[in-house]
């Protein structure tokens, strides 16, 4: 028995490497019949009516790696974090609703609650494991009634919260030693749009009344009455992950980075830093979108009266996508962090090129909007990375103050990272994905403002300028772990 489980993880970590690191190896291309793929109808949503690209190819997760796995789930059941379903950030409020939610008895298995605060505005977290840990198999309708009892418990006046996340997971492996969490499903609301919504009588009416909600159709391949769904609302964003029509993207790739780069000149653009004669910094925050970490930023940087640029990577976006929408929404700016997060220079042109263009089409069709800066993951890039980017049409985004909040050190650090030496054109690197990130922004605006520096967006403080050499770009690289933050300070 052990060797079997043990070859099931490893079986499942190969697999799944399609998924979750397509820039390295083509997706296989085989698919699972009888789904519904390639639905999109965020068109509607879209800003003047804006047409989105089509939605990807009918291809969709290998079936070898679906059922590997589904197969792994019972030997793999999702563990509970710390051994507690209280994520601790507020363990008071988080008790109280998972003892709210033990009485009503959901459907699924409750995996982790959250709740925590921006000044006085709380906002909450709900995860669960989607299927039975013998069969891997769930029914869609029942995850839809969880998160609309979930999100009822959440909603009530007793606990004050503001936004609710709710996501529902199935089990994979990452590498043999680290676990994470697949999104089947994920949902989200604001207490107002929950009252709106919440009117309908059925849970699957409810669900479409909360914004665009992610049903990811490879997994959902194991939802027993998903035959049964091929009219999902307007709302619904079930278009098929980038990854699993990955060598589509490569050959395009083949086609399209050859015309595109041959454009003549030999320069980049790249962002260093803004207009000196202005007043004003940049805020620019990496990652995500995620869960209950990005709409505490947002409500930070709402409290705080500052707009922001938003790095994000595109699969995060396919798995989270009302929160990329509220991004947008609230009147951030957007940037290209490139797909999966994958270091640029890893990688061939072709699958730069593929990295750039999936993460592009991700955010385009979720919210019409087409970004201009693009910043690689890690700082990190080579000659062919630059020439890629040229010929993508990006301004590469740097910064000058990193903070290095990744990394979670106190919150003071932080601050005292974001202002070490800062002037008037200034970008301050961020990264969304911990609490102590939130808790740092409205001291970091303080600070600024202080300073006589007011903080917005990257295009509110860079100029036309700012073209370098290739050779200038390359010799005057910083990389996130380069020496000079503050990482070590107490």
């Amino acid at each position: 028995m052990l060797s079997l489980r043990i070859t099931l993880i490893a079986l499942l970590a190969l697999s799944l490497s399609a998924l979750s690191g397509p820039a390295t190896k083509a997706a296989d291309e085989a698919a699972l019949p009888d789904f519904p793929a390639g639905l999109s109808h965020l068109g509607v949503h879209l800003p003047g009516g804006d047409t989105p690209p089509p939605a990807p190819a009918a291809s969709v997760v290998t079936s070898r790696a679906v059922e590997t796995l589904i197969a792994s789930l019972p030997y793999t059941p999702l563990p509970i974090e710390n051994g507690t379903l209280l994520k601790g950030f507020s363990p008071v409020d988080e008790e109280k609703l998972v003892r709210s939610l033990a009485q009503i008895g959901l459907n699924e298995r409750l995996l982790k609650v959250a709740i925590s605060r921006v000044g006085k505005v709380k906002m909450g977290m709900i995860k669960v494991q989607a299927g039975s840990p013998r069969t891997g198999r769930f029914e869609l309708r029942a995850v839809e009634e969880d998160a609309v009892n979930a999100m009822r418990a959440a909603f009530d006046p007793d606990l004050d919260l503001a936004h609710v996340d709710f996501a529902a997971v199935v089990a994979g492996t990452h590498n043999s030693d680290n676990d994470f969490h697949l999104p089947v499903f994920f949902t989200s609301a604001d207490r107002e749009t929950w009252e709106k919504a919440s009117q309908a009588s059925a849970p699957s009416a409810i669900v479409a009344g909360l914004g665009v909600t992610r049903y990811a159709p490879g997994l959902l391949r194991y939802a027993v009455d998903a035959p049964e769904r091929a009219n999902f609302p307007a709302t619904a964003f079930v278009d098929p992950l980038m990854t699993d029509h990955w060598s589509e993207m490569l050959e395009r790739a083949r086609i399209e980075l050859p015309q595109a780069a041959a454009k003549p000149g030999n320069d980049v653009r790249v962002v260093r830093n803004g207009r000196t004669d202005l007043a004003r910094v940049a805020i620019t925050i990496d990652d995500g979108p995620h869960p209950l970490i990005t709409p505490m930023i947002l409500e930070a940087l709402k409290q705080a009266g500052v707009k922001a640029t938003f790095f994000v990577i595109g699969k995060m976006a396919e798995e989270y996508p009302e929160l990329l929408r509220r991004i947008v929404a609230e009147g951030h700016e957007l940037g290209n962090h490139t797909y999966s997060h994958t270091r640029l220079k890893t990688l061939a042109p072709t699958q730069i090129w593929a990295e750039i263009r999936a993460c592009d089409e991700v955010v385009y069709r979720l919210t019409g909007v087409r970004m201009k800066f693009l910043r690689p993951p890690g700082g990190g890039y080579d000659e062919q990375a630059l020439r890629v980017i040229r010929a993508a049409g990006y301004s590469l985004g740097l910064w000058t103050n990193n903070t290095g909040d990744w990394r979670k050190p106190p919150v003071q650090t932080i601050v005292r990272n974001a202002l070490r030496n800062i002037g008037p054109g200034g970008i301050i690197l961020m990264h969304q994905g911990e609490p102590v990130s939130v808790e740092a922004i409205p001291l970091i605006v303080r600070g600024l403002r202080q300073m006589g520096l007011e903080p917005g967006t990257l295009s509110s403080i860079v100029s036309q300028n700012g073209h370098e050499t290739l050779d200038n770009a390359l010799h005057n690289q910083v990389e996130e772990e380069q020496p000079g933050t503050d990482k070590d300070a107490p």
